[in-house]
Formats: structure tokens, C-alpha cells, sequence
């Protein structure tokens, strides 16, 4: 069943680049909305990272081509479910005509079970192979939920944890993040809260272990104890202290420039753009993000830094960005657009503050 939700995408694509008269702009946007069709059928729940999605197209121009990406996907004959014939795979008509999500994840489920248990009697006719021998359950592990669960969360809990529920194996789910699964995902809370057996908490550094990290990274006594009181004993920013540290006779703008690449590798343009116009704020919020980024939507801002714990301070009792990254990121911009731009900046984010 997998094989054929792939097949009927390389279908799409190659219908759409048959279209000689398409236009190269079009035809890219055409599929990337394809792609996208899992999120853009749930447009009340996920409406600002769809607006973040179609700002990252504005190199192709998607407000002006979106119609006609549109009506040439609605023509496409592969998205018909009549074209698959007698012989189409049951999961792939209903990609194409329902949600593309749970036919996935009946897929995914039967997959699995096929190979713990045995096929269900909907397969048996693409039965291959038979059960793993030795092995009756199925673990599920998600890293860096904050991240995946962007592209894939709604998928996970509302359709493959679903699948999952009532199936005739044991199945133990980890999810590693850094924010409460409810804080990640509502529907967590809603659906799953009773299957939810151990939450294991990675505590921060405690003062004397992080202290004795600092010296061997060549702090005094008095520089350690000030660095933990700014870090909170995270590891991860303990680890930029040291590195700082390391670097200490190599602090050029490359170095900074090296420091800004790190912490920010995952992200978007747009989201390293933002970054570093929110490092001038004391307090992130709507008003103070409307004031600072004027062209951008701060809803939707407001949502990624909310979900972007890496960066933002998590001890903090308003949203800010971490000190110490802050600090670092500031230096940064100052190599990257000089003192009297940097200025102007700080200018505007204090009255940001004063207004918001």
C-alpha cells in the first residue's frame, strides 16, 4: 500500500511535468501544494505555518501563480480515482479522494502488523512474506519532536497513534522533546493522557557539576558562578560558554558567524531573520514582534518561537530569547550590519517596548 501512495506521487509529478505549456514557476508550485495537501486540508488548526509555508514561495511568485497551480492539479487524471482501474491499490484511491493521512496510517498499521502478527484479510491477496520470527512487539521513537511533529505531527497523533491503539500487538511510543507533549500537540492531551505511562525529565546541570565544567573550560571561580546563574545550567548553553571559552584569541566575526550558523542550522530564512530582530527585544510578544518585523504576520511569528525552545529562554516568565544567545547573536548582527543600522534597531525595540 505505501508503494502505491508513492506510486500515485510520481504520478502527479510526471503528468505535471508532461504539461509543455506549463509554466516552470507553476509547475513547481503545483507540486509543492501537492505535497502539502495533508496540511492545507486542515487550514483551521495549522493556518499560520500554511502562511509560513507560501512566504518561503515567494521566490516563485505564489500569490500570483496559486490559481493556476491550483486548477491544473484539479485536472490531473492521476487524482482521479477512476483512473486506477479494478487492479488500484484501496489505500491510494483513498489518497487521492479522502485523507491522504489515514490511508498512511492504515497502511503503516498493516505493515507492522504483517510482520508481527500476520496480514490482515483486506492484504492477504499482496500477501509476500511472513511474520518476523522472535519479534511480537513494535517500539515507536520520535526525536526532536519540536521539529518532526511541524511536518508530520498531525499525522502521528491523529492518525498513526489512532491506527495504533487497538492493534493486536504491544506498542510502546517515546517521544523525545523538549516541551510537554500537550504544549507540542493539544490533541495529546484530548486523545492520548490515560496512555501516557512515564514522563522522564532531563534535569539541568546542578551548580556544583556545572561549575567544575566551566574551570576545566578555563573560567575562574567567579566567572563560573556568574555564567551558571545566566545559563540555568542548561547543557546545551554551558556548551556554548565552554566553546566561547575555547575560542577565546579566535573571536572574529567568523567566529560569530560560526556560533550563529550553529544554533540556528534548522531553521528557515525567514526564521533566522526573525531570530535575530527578536535578540533586540526584552520581551517577545505580538506587539513588541509587530514593532520590530512590520511586514511580517507576528501571529505567526509568535507561534514558531513559542515551539522553538532551542533558543528561547525556557525559565523565563515571558517569552525572550536566552541571554547568553542573545548576547552572542547581537555581536553577530553588529559584524553583519555595522553599528548605525545596529543602532537604528535597538532604537525601535525600545519602543517596541515603551508601546507594547
Amino acid at each position: 500500500m505505501v508503494h502505491a501512495l508513492y506510486r500515485l506521487r510520481d504520478s502527479v509529478e510526471r503528468e505535471l511535468d508532461r504539461k509543455e505549456k506549463l509554466a516552470e514557476n507553476v509547475r513547481d508550485i503545483a507540486k509543492a501544494i501537492y505535497k502539502a495537501r495533508p496540511l492545507l486540508a486542515k487550514i483551521p488548526k495549522v493556518g499560520p505555518w500554511i502562511s509560513s509555508l507560501l512566504q518561503s514561495l515567494e521566490a516563485g511568485q505564489a500569490h500570483e501563480h496559486l490559481p493556476a497551480a491550483l486548477e491544473t492539479l484539479s485536472e490531473l487524471s492521476a487524482l482521479k480515482t477512476t483512473s486506477w482501474g479494478f487492479f488500484g491499490h484501496k489505500a491510494a484511491r483513498e489518497m487521492a479522494a479522502h485523507d491522504p493521512y489515514s490511508s498512511i496510517a492504515d497502511a503503516y498499521r498493516g505493515d507492522v502488523q504483517a510482520a508481527l502478527v500476520k496480514y490482515r484479510k483486506k492484504e492477504r491477496m499482496f500477501a509476500l512474506h511472513g511474520n518476523l520470527k522472535g519479534v511480537n512487539r513494535f517500539l515507536l521513537v520520535v526525536d526532536d519532536f519540536e521539529t518532526v511533529g511541524e511536518a508530520i505531527g498531525d499525522f502521528l497523533v491523529e492518525n498513526l497513534l489512532k491506527h495504533l491503539e487497538d492493534a493486536p500487538f504491544p506498542v510502546l511510543a517515546v517521544f523525545i522533546g523538549r516541551d510537554d507533549l500537550s504544549e507540542e500537540h493539544t490533541d495529546f492531551h484530548q486523545h492520548f493522557s490515560k496512555a501516557i505511562r512515564r514522563t522522564i525529565r532531563l534535569e539541568p546541570f546542578g551548580f556544583d557539576d556545572a561549575i567544575r565544567y566551566l574551570e576545566v573550560a578555563g573560567y575562574d571561580r567567579a566567572e563560573a558562578e556568574s555564567i551558571y546563574t545566566k545559563s540555568g545550567g542548561y547543557p546545551f548553553v554551558l556548551s556554548l560558554f565552554a566553546e566561547h571559552r575555547a575560542h577565546k584569541d579566535q573571536q572574529t566575526a567568523l567566529f560569530y558567524q560560526r556560533f550563529f550558523e550553529r544554533t540556528t542550522h534548522w531553521m528557515t530564512e525567514n526564521e533566522k531573520d526573525w531570530l535575530l530582530n527578536l535578540s533586540y527585544l526584552k520581551v517577545v510578544n505580538t506587539g513588541t514582534i509587530a514593532a520590530m518585523l512590520p511586514d511580517v504576520d507576528a501571529n505567526v511569528v509568535i507561534e514558531w518561537f513559542r515551539k522553538e525552545a532551542s533558543v528561547r529562554d525556557t525559565s523565563a516568565r515571558h517569552y525572550v530569547v536566552q541571554p547568553f544567545i542573545r548576547e552572542m547573536l547581537l555581536t553577530y548582527h553588529k559584524n553583519l550590519i555595522g553599528t548605525k543600522h545596529q543602532s537604528a534597531l535597538e532604537s525601535r525595540a525600545r519602543e517596541a517596548m515603551s508601546n507594547a
